[in-house]
C-alpha cells in the first residue's frame, strides 16, 4: 500500500498555488515570473494556479476595491497615504489587521487550497500572511513561533503543506508582510533579511534571493543593436526607456525635458496602460527620435536594448532595471516602500531620484559626457545590484520544500 501511493506521488506532477493581487502591476508580476520559472526549471516541471483571493466573491467589496483604488489614492492624497502607512506600521496595528484578514480571508484560502489540492502554496501579497497563519493553525494543527515549531493537540502530524513567503519590497518593508509561518520567506536584500530576523523569523527561513523577475530578462541573447532594429531604433545614440503609471504624475514633464535637452538621444516609451499619460504622449511635438506604446507585452526585450530608465521606484520595475544593468531615473517616489528602494538604487551608485526637471537636465548631462563615462559606470552599479535569477532560485526552494515534505510523509508511514 505504501509503495503504491509513492509510486502515485512520483507520477503525480507536483502543483504550486501562487497567491496574488492586483494593486499595482508588481504583486501579479512577480507571482508570472516565478509561475513561468516553475514551469522550466525544476526537473520534473512544477504546475502552478495563480489566484487572486481578493477577487473571490466572498470577499467584501471594500477590500476587493483597495486594488483598484490604490493608484488613485497615492495620486491625489499622498500625504493621507504615508500617514496610514507609517501609522500602520507598527506591532500594535499590524497585529489587528491581520486577526481582521484572517478573518475575512479565511473562507476564500481554504476554498483555494481544496480546490487545486497544491503541494505548495507561495503569496507574492503581504494581505495573506494572517490567513495563511490561521489556515495551518486550524489545518495542521501547527503553529511556528520564535523558538521554533509547536504541533498543537494529540493526534498525529498529517502530511505538511509548504508554504513561501515572497516579499517584493527592496528595503522598506512593511510589519505586515512579516509571519512565522513561512518555511521560506524568500527577501530582496540583507536590509530586509535582518528585519525579518528582527521580527522573529527564523535566520535559516529566511533567503536572499531578490524580487523575482522575468527569467526571459536573462535568455535574450540578441544584442542592442539587433533589437533596437526590430524597433527602428538608431543603433548608436543612447536610448531612455519611459515607463509611466496611472500614478506617476510628473512623467510628461520629465519627457519635456528629454525632448528640448538637445543632446543626441531618443526615447521609447510605454504607458502602462495609462490612456490618459499614453495620449499626452502622442500629442507631444517631437524633437528626437521616439517610439510610442500604451501597454507593452515586450518590455523585456525593451529593457536590454536601453542604456537607462525613467520611471517610478516601484520593487518590481526596480529589480528589473536592475537586473537588466539600466540606471534609473526615479520620478513620483511613493513613501514608505519605494522610498527605500530608491534608497538602494542611489546608495549603491545604480540611479537618481529627480526632484525637478533641472535636476534630470543636470543628470542627463553628467551621464552623457565623456562618451557616456558616468552612464557606463552606473550600469555597471546596476548590473551589480540587480538579481536576475531571482525567479529560478525560488523555483529551487520550492522543488526542496516539496520533496521535503513528501520524505516527511514516507517516515510517518513507515512508522504506521
Amino acid at each position: 500500500m505504501i509503495l503504491l501511493r509513492e509510486r502515485n506521488d512520483k507520477e503525480k506532477m507536483k502543483k504550486a498555488l501562487i497567491l496574488t493581487a492586483d494593486a499595482g502591476f508588481g504583486h501579479r508580476a512577480a507571482a508570472n515570473a516565478i509561475a513561468d520559472a516553475l514551469k522550466r526549471f525544476p526537473d520534473p516541471a512544477i504546475e502552478s494556479v495563480i489566484i487572486n483571493l481578493l477577487d473571490d466573491p466572498s470577499t467584501p467589496r471594500w477590500l476587493r476595491e483597495t486594488q483598484s483604488d490604490f493608484d488613485r489614492i497615492v495620486r491625489e492624497t499622498p500625504k493621507v497615504y504615508e500617514v496610514a502607512y507609517d501609522q500602520s506600521d507598527k506591532p500594535g496595528p499590524t497585529t489587528v489587521a491581520n486577526l481582521g484578514l484572517a478573518a475575512i480571508l479565511y473562507n476564500p484560502l481554504s476554498k483555494a487550497i481544496k480546490d487545486t489540492d497544491p503541494d505548495i502554496v507561495i503569496s507574492t501579497y503581504p494581505l495573506y500572511s494572517g490567513p495563511m497563519y490561521a489556515w495551518y493553525m486550524r489545518n495542521e494543527s501547527m503553529i511556528r513561533t520564535k523558538d521554533g515549531e509547536q504541533y498543537l493537540g494529540s493526534g498525529q502530524k498529517k502530511k505538511h503543506l509548504p508554504f513561501i513567503q515572497v516579499i517584493t519590497d527592496l528595503y522598506s518593508v512593511h510589519a505586515i508582510w512579516f509571519s512565522y509561518s513561512p518555511d521560506r520567506t524568500c527577501v530582496s536584500t540583507d536590509k530586509v533579511r535582518m528585519d525579518a530576523i528582527q521580527f522573529g523569523c527564523q535566520p535559516g527561513r529566511v533567503i536572499c534571493t531578490g524580487i523575482p523577475v522575468r527569467p526571459d530578462l536573462t535568455e535574450i541573447h540578441a544584442d542592442k543593436t539587433k533589437i533596437r532594429s526590430l524597433y527602428g531604433m538608431d543603433s548608436k545614440n543612447p536610448l531612455v526607456l519611459a515607463v509611466g503609471s496611472k500614478r506617476v504624475t510628473s512623467m510628461i514633464d520629465y519627457l519635456n525635458v528629454i525632448n528640448h535637452c538637445g543632446f543626441p538621444i531618443q526615447i521609447v516609451m510605454a504607458a502602462g496602460g495609462d490612456d490618459n499619460l499614453y495620449r499626452q504622449m502622442k500629442e507631444i511635438e517631437w524633437h528626437i527620435p521616439v517610439k510610442i506604446f500604451n501597454y507593452c507585452d515586450t518590455l523585456s526585450e525593451l529593457m536590454l536594448a536601453s542604456d537607462m530608465i525613467l520611471t517610478k521606484a516601484g520593487g518590481l520595475i526596480t529589480s528589473e532595471s536592475l537586473a537588466a544593468g539600466l540606471p534609473m531615473l526615479l520620478c513620483d517616489v511613493l513613501p514608505g516602500q519605494e522610498e527605500g528602494n530608491a534608497k538602494v538604487v542611489e546608495d549603491g551608485g545604480a540611479g537618481k531620484v529627480l526632484h525637478s526637471q533641472l535636476d534630470l537636465l543636470e543628470t542627463l548631462c553628467h551621464m552623457l559626457m565623456d562618451n557616456g563615462t558616468k552612464l557606463k559606470f552606473m550600469q555597471q552599479k546596476a548590473k551589480q545590484i540587480g538579481k536576475p535569477n531571482a525567479a529560478r532560485d525560488i523555483s529551487s526552494i520550492a522543488e526542496e520544500l516539496i520533496r521535503e515534505a513528501n520524505l516527511s510523509v514516507d517516515e510517518i508511514s513507515s512508522l504506521l
